[in-house]
This record gives C-alpha cells, structure tokens and sequence, in this order.
C-alpha cells in the first residue's frame, strides 16, 4: 500500500486535465441538486462519482491534486481489497503477488490519477469480487456486503453489470438456499431499474465521437496492450513490455494449469474474467463499441488473480518470486517513466494555454477537438467568454487542436491574420498563432468550417 500510495499520490499535478476531466470539473461545479442533471446531459456513466466528487471538491477543491487524490484514494485502497479477494479464493501467498502486481500495474496507476469514475468503479469491482469469494464459501453475511457493494458499482458505472450479473447467476447456482442470494440481489436490481431512464435518455442524447471508427478489432488489440502497459506507449519501451509481460503472464497460468488445488478454485475467476471480456464485445458486435480498458478495468486484477495463484502455486518458491518480482520492475519503470516523458502522458492543455500566456491582445482562442475541449479549457482560462454572433475586435488568434486533426495545419482562419508560430507540443496537440496589423472584427460564425468545439475571446 506504501508503494502504492507513492506511485499514485506523488507526480498528481504532473499532468494536465485533460477532455474527460475537464466534464467532471464542471459538474462538481454545479450545486449538489444539480449533479444529476449535468450528468444526465454530458456524460455516459451513473452518477454516484459525481456525487462523491462533490464532496470531495468541498474539502480539497477542483485543482488537480486535489480532484484527482479521489481516484488515488480509491486506487491505493484497492490492493488491499484485491489481496484479501486473492487470499479467499485462491491463498495467502497467491494474494500477496496479487496485491503487489495491483499497485505497480501502469493502467491502474494511470486510471487512479484520473478525475474520473474509472478508480472507483475498480474499488467497488474489487470489493463485490471479494464479498462474491466469501459468499461462495458459505459466509451468509459476506452475501448481503455483496448486494450492497454490487448495487454501489452498478450505481457507478453500467460496465459493473459484467461483472455483477455473472456472480449472480453463481451464486443462485452454486447455493442450495438460492433465495438468499434473491434476497440479496434486491439492492442490485434497485439501482439497475431506477438508472434505466437515466440510460436510456444517455443513450439518446450525449455524443460519443471518440467510437467513430473504433473497430472491435481496434479494441481488442488496446486493451490487450493497455491492460499490460497503460493507454498511452512508445514503440521502442512498451512493445519491449507487452511481449515481456505476456511471456510471464502465460508461464503464470501454465503454473497454474499444473497446480491441481490452484486449478481447482480457478473456475469462478475465469467466468468472471470470461464474461467481463466477451459480453462487452457481443455488445460491440451488435451496437457501440465501449470496449475500452477504462470500461473494463477490473478485468485487469482479475488477470492478475490467474497469474498469482499459478505463480504463487510453483513448486519453487524462489522462480515464483522472481517472476512475480519481474512483472513489477516492468511495471515500476513503465510508472516512472510516464511523469518523465511528456509524450506518455495526456494532453496537455494547460501547457498548450500557458505557451501563449502573453499574446498581443486582444485575441480569440479556436479550440479544434472532436471530443468537446470546452471544459478543460474553461479550467485553465478562467476569464475567457464565449465568442458569439456579435462582432468582436481581434488582433491575433489562437488555434490549439490536436496534431493532424483538420484546421491544426489550414490557412489563417480569418482573411487579414497571418501565420506568425506553430509548433506541435509532445507530438499530441498542435498551437498556430495567426496574427493582424490592426484588430479585425471578427465573430463565432467565421470559424464554422473550422469544427471549432471551443471560440472563446480574452484580452
């Protein structure tokens, strides 16, 4: 947890919001009544985040430490949760790698720095995995933690019904009295029924441009790379790591398919894993493609869980070890990178607006994103206003985009600028700097052809 903790808490302010965290900026902006609203309307995903957002934004505000030390929170509790997980359904042993592989593993550290649902999606993940391990041993109790801490996921993220619909169906199977585990069910089905209207209207309403083009093929390979590495890697480093970490990922489960008692209490890890994995991708089949590793993050120590016990499980204690301790260096290294290497990380807006801190002014910022950048760049300009359909004087305009997106690489995007700088940040955002003799009035409807998400004016 110590480890954890550090690799989480210490490089928080390292990195920009990016798009998705500015939304969640905005929405623990709003009053506490008006939390569901704006999460009606701009997001994807149920709103008990938000609500704990809030909360926490009240007592360490919405800078990005301290909306991110939420998901590091979250993120650092989770090793604990998954090492006694790990410890009930397989051993002691196999739940010691299980907890260490969890606090080094880069998509967990990534998501755990994130202002978003995806940290506490993992915890309440965790936690249902654990109290569902209990259950299946006979601890009536552990059943109603379950019914609790599965209503909570659900009610934090819709991808959580992959992972509590399947320990349902085992455990109504698995347990002679099946009505307890109905009765325990009742929490789940509540929260499942009274967030149908709210994703029905999501469904319907809130754009999601990021899946135009995402193939389920395209999805399959990023996860699998991301679930070893973390979203973001270079071709040198990280392809290095994929084929390691698979390497010793695949000696871990043929330890532990000639492990008899390790194998024995595999079954339900495997259907979990099995149907966290395949049922997002029947769903990307026949409708939108969200099988992203965010949505399916605890897929990832479930993983972790098979490996652990094969390796936990070798009959030389030292080679388990070794290859236990192998697959945190790598994922120490990838960890440490990240806050060093500035093309591994997110976007960075806040750079992006503080490299044209000082423009001649009065100016306009283009924000060209086909997520929408409003948001974020609310964050960090504070002072700008919306730029609308009455004219405004501007002697310079900026546009920020990311690189290669249509617009970063065009023209003046008003006759009478010139282009006077552009440069490429990190290789992921573009900044053009367009410049006029004399203030030109210019208004929102001039930078239409642009697909401008954000025209904002400052002074």
């Amino acid at each position: 947890m110590v480890g954890a903790a550090a690799l989480r808490f210490s490089t928080l302010g390292v990195q920009s919001y990016w798009t998705d965290e500015g939304f969640t900026v905005s929405i623990v902006g709003h009053s506490f009544g008006g939390i569901l609203g704006a999460v009606r309307t701009t997001e994807s995903t149920p709103p008990l985040y938000y609500y704990l957002a809030w909360l926490w934004r009240e007592i360490f505000g919405t800078g990005a430490v301290g909306l991110r030390s939420l998901s590091a929170l979250l993120g650092t509790a989770t090793v604990p949760v998954t090492f006694a997980a790990a410890s009930e359904l397989f051993s002691r042993r196999a739940g010691w790698f299980c907890a260490a592989f969890v606090a080094f593993s880069p998509p967990l550290i990534w998501y755990s720095q994130e202002a978003r649902a995806y940290s506490l999606l993992l915890f309440l993940g965790m936690l249902s995995v654990w109290f569902f391990a209990r259950a299946i041993h006979g601890e009536r109790r552990a059943l109603w933690y379950w019914g609790v801490a599965s209503a909570l996921a659900l009610a934090t993220h819709y991808f959580a019904i992959f992972t509590v619909a399947p320990e349902a169906v085992w455990l109504i199977a698995a347990r002679s009295r099946a009505w307890r585990t109905w009765a325990a069910s009742v929490p789940v089905a509540a929260v499942a029924i009274a967030l149908v209207p709210l994703f029905i209207y999501q469904d319907h309403h809130v754009a999601r441009p990021w899946t135009i083009g995402y193939t389920v093929s395209d999805a399959v390979s990023g996860v699998a790379q991301a679930a070893l590495v973390g979203p973001t890697w270079t071709p040198l480093i990280h392809r290095a790591g994929v084929a390691v970490l698979a390497i010793l990922a695949v000696i871990g489960l043929v330890l532990l398919s000639r492990s008899a008692g390790r194998r024995a209490q595999a079954p339900a890890v495997l259907v979990l894993l099995a149907a966290l994995i395949a049922l997002p991708l029947a769903v990307a089949l026949v409708a939108t493609n969200f099988f992203v590793i965010r949505n399916v993050i605890v897929a990832v120590p479930l993983g972790f869980m098979l490996v652990a016990a094969g390796l936990s499980a070798t009959s030389n204690a030292r080679i388990g070890v070794a290859l236990g301790a192998a697959i945190c260096a790598i994922g120490l290294a990838i960890a440490i990178a990240v806050p060093l290497t500035p093309s591994l990380q997110r976007e960075n807006w806040k750079g992006a607006i503080a490299d044209l801190a000082s423009p001649a002014a009065p100016r306009v910022w283009v924000f060209l994103d086909r997520f929408d950048s409003t948001p974020v760049s609310t964050v960090y300009l504070p002072r700008a206003t919306p730029l609308g359909a009455t004219p405004t004087p501007a002697r310079e305009i900026d546009v920020v985009g990311r690189a290669g997106y249509p617009g970063t690489s065009t023209g003046p995007p008003v006759p009478g600028f010139a282009l006077v700088e552009r440069r490429v940040l990190t290789g992921k955002l573009t900044i053009s700097r367009f410049r006029a003799a004399t203030a030109i009035m210019v208004n929102a409807a001039e930078f239409r052809e642009f697909n401008a998400r954000v025209v904002a004016t400052s002074s």
